[in-house]
């Protein structure tokens, strides 16, 4: 949607039945593949609980002619860019764009910028938080009935070959306090109870962290171990936000497929009656179900990939 001058507003621009448009400014994020930098522009549409749709164009450094337009992590089309860098110095219309962008930030909130040479700028802004701990939502809700068939089959698989021996790693998906390690999401857990050993029954807290343009979104929810096998399986649940319910539940299984060599594969599963985020985002939202859930989906696959990878790494 176009604001002054051709810029692109960055903050809330329209009020679509209840949800607010948002322009988020020019992030750099790192390419675990190719090991480069990717300069990306994004475009969300941002409902009570969660981001409904999102657009973005971006430019991976290994590929500077190529800029990549996406809806909801789903590539729609490649185009040439206005300019390529590497063969080309920006001119001053390229750097009156950047310049824009960045000015018209400082109008909405407090943001400290600067640029280096040519370079995109760098931008501090002040965050938002919003914190959800299960235990303080109230009492547990009934699900809904007439989404029980949608949510009941609910499963994300992904898997990764990796060059050490079963038995390591499986220590590497049970260690649950590396998790943060390697996961986009999640970034901390600790053991409840006194745990002491994995074993079936025992618990653990993760806490689960997701920025969005200014509001950063962090949640709180209980784990149970419920399948340790050494070398060839580790599964939990994880709890609801009411009163630890299971809500879902994730696994992963070790094949050993040559001396020094196995499979990792990590599998999400919903539970029938389970209350997770975006259940009871597409509860509140009935003719917006499906798409809700296949949102949802494509952010957990596209985690699990990322976790995988890093752990091959």
């Amino acid at each position: 949607m176009p604001g002054h001058n051709g810029a692109l507003a960055p903050r809330h621009v329209a009020d679509l039945n209840g949800e607010m448009l948002v322009a988020e400014p020019v992030r750099r994020r790192f390419n675990p593949i190719d090991h480069s930098r990717v300069w990306e522009k994004q475009w969300k549409t941002l409902s009570p609980t969660s981001v409904t749709i999102r657009v973005s164009i971006s430019s991976d450094e290994a590929r500077p002619t190529e800029i990549h337009i996406k809806v909801n992590g789903h590539d729609v089309n490649v185009v040439p860019p206005p300019f390529n860098r590497e063969l080309s110095t920006p001119t001053a219309a390229d750097m009156q764009w950047l310049d824009q962008e960045v000015l018209a930030l400082s109008s909405a909130r407090r943001v400290t910028w600067w640029t280096q040479g040519h370079g995109a700028a760098v931008m501090i802004a002040r965050v938002e938080r919003l914190v959800s701990r299960w235990g303080e939502h109230g009492p547990r809700p009934e699900p809904l009935a007439a989404n029980g068939e949608l949510f009941a089959g609910l499963q994300v698989r992904e898997s990764v070959e990796v060059a050490c021996a079963a038995e390591d790693a499986w220590r590497l998906v049970s260690n649950v306090t590396r998790i943060g390690e390697f996961s986009p999401e999640c970034i901390n857990a600790h053991w409840l109870d006194d745990a002491s050993g994995l074993q079936v029954g025992a618990r653990f807290e993760g806490t689960n962290r997701v920025v969005d343009g200014d509001t950063e979104m962090i949640w709180i929810r209980p784990c149970t171990l419920i399948d340790v096998r050494p070398g060839e399986l580790f599964a939990y649940t994880v709890g609801d936000r009411f009163d630890g319910t299971p809500a879902s539940s994730w696994e992963f299984v070790i094949d050993s497929l040559a001396p020094g060599r196995c499979r990792i594969t990590q599998t999400f599963r919903h539970e029938r009656d389970g209350l997770t985020g975006f259940r009871c985002h597409a509860e509140s939202q009935p003719d917006r179900a499906r798409q809700i859930v296949s949102d949802r989906l494509t952010v957990l696959r596209a985690g699990m990939q990322e976790t995988l990878l890093r752990m091959r790494a």
